[in-house]
């Protein structure tokens, strides 16, 4: 499922869209991984991380 919403990122990037994704990515590695694919399709990418309790999310 992640690898199909990171192909759609891509491809709406590429076709010069704006888009914002609400994703939980707790993991350093998986935020980098999306700024990733947005500079492969030339983009700039801003993420915002925000820590949150479990119970703050609930």
């Amino acid at each position: 499922m992640v690898k199909a919403i990171r192909q759609w990122f891509s491809n709406e990037l590429e076709a010069g869209s704006d888009v914002v994704l609400n994703h939980e990515l707790r993991r350093r590695d998986e935020r980098d991984a999306w700024q990733q694919t947005a500079r492969e399709a030339d983009c700039h990418a801003l993420v915002a991380y925000r820590p949150a309790s479990r119970e703050e999310l609930l």
